[in-house]
């Protein structure tokens, strides 16, 4: 008789290559309300990359990251881009 064991999913690897949500061209709020519900349907450890082009973007992104205990990894501005790099923090209880 065989042991079987039940596999169980890894968790997501923040050093994976990053699923990109692009709100360029979109102005406050919209960036906000769409990387929020964005955020809400990843799993913890999922990298993100948000791509935006509103200039109080990036800090917006960052008091959300605050708020719903996400982590900022990094923001770098490209020209008029700017790309946030937010790993998702563990599901709000």
């Amino acid at each position: 008789m065989q042991n079987s064991v039940p596999s169980v999913a890894a968790p997501p690897d923040a050093s994976e290559a990053p699923v990109t949500l692009d709100v360029t061209g979109l102005n406050c709020p919209l960036p906000f309300f769409k990387l929020r519900r964005f955020l809400r349907a990843q799993p913890p450890g999922v990298r993100v990359e948000v791509l935006s082009t509103d200039p109080l973007a990036p800090g917006d992104f960052a008091e959300l990251c605050d708020s719903l205990r996400h982590r900022l990894v990094e923001t770098r501005h490209e020209g008029a881009v700017a790309r946030t790099v937010i790993v998702v923090g563990p599901a709000k209880a």
